[in-house]
């Protein structure tokens, strides 16, 4: 993840892991949501397996599921 991933765009960031329940319902509706925006060039809907992917200490969380929105600019 660049420090500049969301310079230009909105991003709604959903941190997950396979061994999550809630994660598991809520994935499919984040991959139908990213979808439906994936023309827009003003907002982006991410998903990121915080298992499977190493993280800077200052996008960690401590717990899941979790939706992060980075706005744009900031």
């Amino acid at each position: 993840m660049g420090a500049n991933f969301c310079q230009f765009r909105d991003v709604l960031l959903f941190y997950y892991t396979q061994w999550c329940g809630f994660c598991t319902v809520l994935n499919h509706i984040i991959i139908q949501l990213a979808h439906l925006f994936q023309g827009n060039n003003k907002f982006t809907v991410a998903r990121i397996n915080v298992a499977q992917n190493d993280l800077p200490w200052e996008f960690m969380v401590d717990h899941f599921p979790v939706f992060l929105l980075f706005p744009s600019n900031r």
